[in-house]
């Protein structure tokens, strides 16, 4: 498996090299803003669309840093656990909605488990609902912890999952700042080529001067988006190849293969996607995107600093920060705000008190079994 693993981060890196730097006339002037005027009018066949597709992801040993933050966890791991153990492959899906800026994301793939030692499921779901965001997750396999976060209508929902990077580029190339490129700060550099077809590179150059992102585009309507490159200070961390075929809609990426790298450029991981399925114009229910948390997920507000238990017909159970430190989570399941820490205080004293009894009820009979046989 590693060997395998190895030798297709290699042919992946080989391969996303081969690239020719085109010589020829100087670009023209009009080329970038004819390339985001058809971005903008393409972006509104997409005002509304529902997209599905599956995954293939391969994650090297030891690459990543586990996503356990269950309770007590980083006090027998403080520098936490760098995971897997072994090189993996596995697995994923996902369901995206969009509707304008509203965002709908249902993800489901595999973590590493440090107490199980192997790969355990995770479904993952993130939402915005054109105000508030919301995502929710399991950190440990079974306790499920959300976050809410209100913006204001100029802010920028979260797009930041690379996973999406292939179909936010593809729906919402000029859509509100992201993760990936900005069509306000975009420059136009050379043309390359990728493979057979002739792309015009567009760079965008952060504040700090050490990240810089790279988008190739086709050379030609519709100015598709063949290859998205992420730097950081001269090294590519994130890598996005983009394929293209009229099984669904010609503009709409069929295939995909991402790169992921740390800091030193060593590929981390390759996430293979394939598109299942797309509808352009679909009804969907505005309830869809709203931030809505399964009852008894333990929810983090960002807006007010607080936390709290979900619990039936949308109520509310407040969590207080010792609470959040010291309880146990299934103890907040079952108390009002700050009784957590007494009630399992309440039920040691039971536990210790029934041990006594056990302990004495024991003891009884053994001493009236030893006065029969010494009879």
């Amino acid at each position: 498996m590693r060997r395998n693993l190895q030798c297709e981060l290699r042919i992946a890196m080989l391969s996303s090299a081969v690239t020719v730097i085109l010589t020829g006339p100087a670009l023209s002037a009009d080329l970038l803003p004819a390339m985001i005027a058809h971005w903008r009018t393409h972006d509104k066949r997409f005002e509304t669309f529902q997209a599905e597709w599956k995954e293939m992801i391969a994650v090297r040993r030891g690459a990543e840093m586990t996503p356990d933050n269950s309770k007590g966890f980083f006090d027998k791991f403080p520098g936490g656990v760098w995971a897997p153990e072994r090189d993996v492959t596995f697995d994923a899906q996902g369901k995206l909605a969009m509707s304008g800026r509203k965002m709908r994301l249902d993800y489901d793939d595999k973590v590493w488990s440090v107490d199980a030692g192997k790969l355990v499921p995770r479904s993952y779901w993130g939402t915005f609902d054109g105000k508030r965001g919301a995502h929710c997750f399991p950190i440990d396999g079974r306790q499920p912890r959300g976050v809410l976060h209100r913006r204001s209508e100029k802010d920028s929902p979260d797009w930041g999952d690379v996973q999406l990077g292939p179909m936010i580029m593809a729906a919402r190339t000029c859509g509100p700042k992201s993760r990936y490129f900005d069509v306000d700060r975009i420059t136009v550099v050379r043309t390359e080529r990728l493979g057979r077809t002739e792309c015009v590179v567009l760079q965008q150059i952060a504040e700090a001067d050490l990240e810089k992102k790279l988008v190739f585009v086709e050379n030609k309507p519709p100015y598709r988006v063949m290859r998205y490159l992420a730097e950081n200070d001269g090294v590519v961390q994130t890598q996005i190849d983009n394929n293209y075929s009229d099984t669904f809609d010609s503009t709409f990426p069929v295939s995909w293969t991402i790169l992921i790298a740390d800091q030193r450029g060593a590929q981390r991981r390759i996430v293979n996607g394939v598109l299942t399925g797309l509808a352009l114009d679909a009804t969907i229910d505005p309830k869809r995107f709203a931030p809505t948390f399964a009852v008894g997920t333990l929810v983090f507000d960002a807006e007010d600093n607080t936390n709290f238990i979900q619990r039936e017909n949308r109520n509310e159970r407040r969590v207080t920060p010792n609470e959040l430190i010291h309880a146990e989570y299934s103890d907040l399941l079952v108390t009002e705000e700050g009784e957590a820490l007494a009630y399992a205080r309440r039920w040691s004293a039971w536990q210790i008190g029934g041990l006594i009894l056990g302990l004495a009820a024991v003891v009884g009979l053994v001493i009236v079994w030893w006065r029969r046989n010494d009879e």
